[in-house]
């Protein structure tokens, strides 16, 4: 009775690990998805309004167009 109840307990505990690691991998995926959104948010932001000032400037003429130029 024993070796059967030790053989049924190792089966179940077979496919533990590789559970454990997809649980892990999905929630550092899902994560890392997250993240990236509002880095992207973040990174737009930026630009629009680096953009938008630039545009500004340029048209009220207080940055001279060399000033963008190489």
């Amino acid at each position: 009775m024993g070796d059967a109840m030790r053989r049924v307990s190792r089966r179940d505990e077979s496919g533990q690990g590789i559970l454990e690691y997809i649980l892990i991998l999905s929630f550092a995926l899902a994560t890392s998805l997250i993240l990236m959104r509002g880095m992207k948010t973040a990174l737009d932001s930026g630009v629009l309004l680096f953009g938008a000032e630039l545009e500004r400037d340029l048209k009220t003429g207080r940055t001279p167009v060399s000033a963008w130029k190489n």
